[in-house]
Formats: C-alpha cells, structure tokens, sequence
C-alpha cells in the first residue's frame, strides 16, 4: 500500500522543497492523540490523499511530545495540526482534523496559494506564536502582589461554582492552577480561595475525570459537568495530581483525596513504569471502548498500550509525585535516575528516544525543581548540584538583552520558525522560583537578582495569559517573601 513519504524535521527536508519549488506539509501528531489516529484512517492513509501529498508537497511529520519546540511555534490550537509552509519554514494555512473530502480542499487551496500567490489574499503568514517579553531593570514588592491580585481575581472570574474547575467546557484539571491555589492555602487560611481548590478537587476525583476501577485520571473532559471524559492518560498530569491531592489531603484532614493520590500513584506504577530503567512512560493511548468496561470486564481484554518512551519532565514530576504522598526513598530512588540518565555535564534530555538531543529549558528547569524538593524535604540531604544546575541554564539559556530564559540554546541556523527563541512564561516562571530558592539554600544574592530580572522582564506582559500565569503568580508569592 503507499503511504506518504513522511520526513523528520531536518534541514534535507527544507533543501528538497527550495530544489523542487514546494510548499512543505507539516503534520504535527502525538501516540496518545485520539483525532490524531483518526486523521491518519480517515485521510492520510486515503489514496487520493498519500498521492495528492507526495506529488504537491514535501512532507514532514513530527511527534509533538519529542519536538516541543516545533509544537510550540507551529501548533494551530490542539491535535492533529496540520500546516501548509513555505521551503523557509514560514507558515501560511494551518488546521485541526479534517475528513478526506476537506483535506484534499486543504491541500489544493495550499498548493494554489503557494504556486500564485496573492498579496491581496486572507493566506498570509501566520505570525510567530509569542514574542520575546519586554524587559526592565527589576521588580518591586508592589508588583510582586499586583500579580498575585490580578491572577486570583482572573481565577475566581473563571472558576465555576456549580461544578468546579475553571471556564465552561472542554475542561481540563490544569494542576498549574491548583497548585498556585494549595500555595496560597498553605500559607495562610483563604475561604474563598479553599472554597474554588476544595470544589474543584471534589469534582476531579468524583466525576467522569477520574477512572474509578483503574485509577488515574484522563486528560480532559468535553462537558462542563465532567461527564465525558477524553480517554488518553498523561503522566505530566497524573504525577502533578498525587502530588496536588497528597498535599491538599494533608493540610484539610481528607483522607479521601490521599486515597485517590495513591489509587493514582498505583495506576501509574502498573501502568506507565518501565520494568528496566524503572522511569515512566510518557501516556497511555486513548481507547474509549476499553474504558467502558466495567473492571471486570477489562481484565479480559488488553489495556490501551502505553508510549515507550520516558521523558524527563514528567518523571520529574514524579519526584514531587512521590514527596506528595510522604514516600521520600521512593522520590530518592527516581531522582537518582533521571539524573543518571538525562543529565550530563553540559546538557540535559529530553526523551530517551535514541539520538534524541533536544535541550529545553522546561526540562531542564523542572529537573532542577525537582532536585529542590527532594532537597527541601529531606534537611541535611543537599548537595552541590542545584547551585551547578542552575548555573548551566543560565549560561545556556539566559538572554542578556531580554533579561529571560530563552527556550532552547542558541537559534541561530536553525530550521524556520525556530531560529527565534522564545521566552515561555512557564519555563520562565519556573527559573524564578528556581534561582530565589537556590538563593535561599547557598547564601548567595546573585541567584536572586537573576530571579528578580526575569521577573520584570514579564511584568508588563503577563496579563495576556490569564489564569496559566499561576506559576508566574506564585513566583510572585515567594519573591515578595524573599
């Protein structure tokens, strides 16, 4: 059967379309992706469809969970995204999944917009996804609680009371948020703040979210209610989860969220562990019938397969995982592992996929995050590889100019988009409270005003992203405590 010729994101790729005169398709995808395996049935494995992209087009595909770089610039608002660019990278016509008879329409709008363009045409490049932050000297304490104000008010405006969580539908657990919210209750007593946290963890662990006969929760759910949920499971969010529900379990005397954080941890050790490295794996792929089944029902038939690939954010999500639910070896044990295979002298992983190389600041921010916890709650146990880390992302990533984290090394010479960085919030929101903390345990100041300038560098910036600025809110808390 043909197939379409698929090439990875390489610079033979983007050559072959300058000598052939060819726009390039780039097909972003993800294994645990539901639509994504339904586009591949229902229009890249179509005849007229593998012909119609192999003769018009140079084709790309990339897994969005190895490259998030490229998921980050090209990403049209979810998966599968498919994207119509010239030989430079430049992009022009983006979209979701389509069914066959759409996509071919897809395909030749491209192929004509590229072959006679237009100027007065609506396919004009699509702009680049975030520009770099603008930058002052430093922060203030009055800034400090500015955003802290501002983000709980947009919190609160989007928080729904009849059903927890945050907007109408689809709805997403979005630990980023609850976390902020279990910071913010730890330290001081908040009734409107433990009123949206203690709702929505009700929700998350009573509705359709949470997967009762197995454990673990799914990605999303489609309906305000959670009701239906979207069948694929994410170690990022489950680890974030026990950690959330262990912690929040503790400080409210609920002894049923520990039981659903260890219903949680005991899916994701059955499922998602590799037996070998003893890290875990990325997801498990959606499959809405076997999730139907009752329990019983289910030991019959074989679970949905998971990704066999390990990637460091996620198991660093682990260590907190772990430390969540009081289980500090455990913790221990895995972050010894992933510093033995992600981390190297002067670079860190980001997959274990083979002659995977890609450098990311949220890898390896959330690494040095992870270091800190274990650290922080085990006294007497620190070491001189926080400070060290937290050295290596600065040389490797901080931006003089911008006075932030760039999100990978060095662009230049890179392939289309990606030869401008970009300066995500959550990464950098993560090297803020990084470095205060790294302050905190050498002593030393330089850590800090290094925190404090990336700071700044987003203060006039930060509203544009509403609630997912609640790591960036955070960051704020600790600073204005600093």
């Amino acid at each position: 059967m043909q197939t379409i010729q698929w090439q990875p994101f390489f610079e033979e790729a983007f050559k072959k379309a300058k000598t052939e005169n060819k726009p390039i398709l780039l097909s972003i995808s993800a294994s645990w992706c539901h639509w994504c395996h339904r586009m591949d049935h229902d229009s890249f494995e179509k005849t007229a469809v593998v012909e119609q992209v192999n003769r018009d087009f140079i084709p790309i595909r990339v897994d969005s969970n190895e490259r998030p770089d490229i998921n980050a610039r090209y990403n049209a608002g979810g998966w599968p995204t498919v994207v119509i660019m010239d030989p430079n990278g430049i992009p022009f016509r983006e979209t979701l999944y389509l069914n066959e008879s759409d996509f071919k329409k897809f395909l030749s709008d491209g192929h004509a917009d590229y072959a006679n363009p237009d100027p007065n045409s609506s396919a004009i490049p699509i702009e680049t996804k975030q520009a770099p932050p603008f930058s002052q000297l430093e922060s203030t304490p009055d800034e400090h609680r500015t955003v802290e104000i501002e983000v709980i008010q947009k919190i609160k405006s989007l928080f729904d009371p009849q059903y927890g969580g945050f907007g109408i539908q689809p709805k997403f657990p979005q630990p980023e948020i609850l976390r902020f919210l279990l910071f913010k209750t730890e330290k001081n007593k908040d009734p409107d703040l433990e009123k949206i946290l203690l709702t929505t963890l009700d929700a998350l662990q009573s509705r359709g979210l949470f997967d009762k006969e197995e454990g673990g929760f799914f990605r999303y759910c489609t309906t305000r209610e959670w009701s239906i949920p979207h069948s694929e499971k994410m170690l990022e969010d489950n680890a974030q989860l026990v950690e959330i529900f262990g912690r929040a379990g503790n400080r409210f005397k609920k002894p049923d969220y520990i039981k659903t954080a260890q219903k949680t941890m005991d899916y994701l050790e059955k499922n998602l562990k590799d037996p070998v490295s003893g890290l875990f794996n990325g997801s498990q792929t959606a499959d809405e019938k076997y999730y139907s089944l009752s329990l019983s029902e289910r030991q019959q038939k074989t679970p949905p397969t998971s990704q066999e690939t390990q990637f460091l954010g996620g198991n660093a999500f682990m260590v907190r995982a772990f430390l969540g639910l009081g289980k500090n070896e455990d913790a221990r044990v895995l972050l010894q592992k992933i510093t033995a295979i992600f981390y190297r002298e002067n670079h860190v992983r980001h997959s274990t996929t083979p002659g995977s190389n890609l450098f990311w600041l949220e890898d390896a921010a959330l690494l040095l995050d992870a270091i800190l916890n274990y650290e922080e709650t085990n006294p007497g146990q620190n070491s001189d590889e926080a400070p060290i880390l937290a050295g290596l992302i600065i040389r490797k990533f901080f931006s003089a100019d911008q006075h932030a984290f760039a999100d990978i090394p060095d662009s230049s010479g890179h392939l289309g988009l990606l030869a401008e960085p970009l300066y995500p919030i959550f990464g950098n929101s993560l090297m803020i409270r990084n470095l205060n903390r790294v302050s905190r345990l050498t002593g030393n100041p330089e850590w800090n005003a290094y925190a404090k300038k990336t700071f700044a560098s987003f203060y006039s910036d930060y509203k544009k992203h509403g609630i997912f600025a609640a790591t960036y809110a955070l960051a704020a808390s600790e600073l204005k405590n600093a």
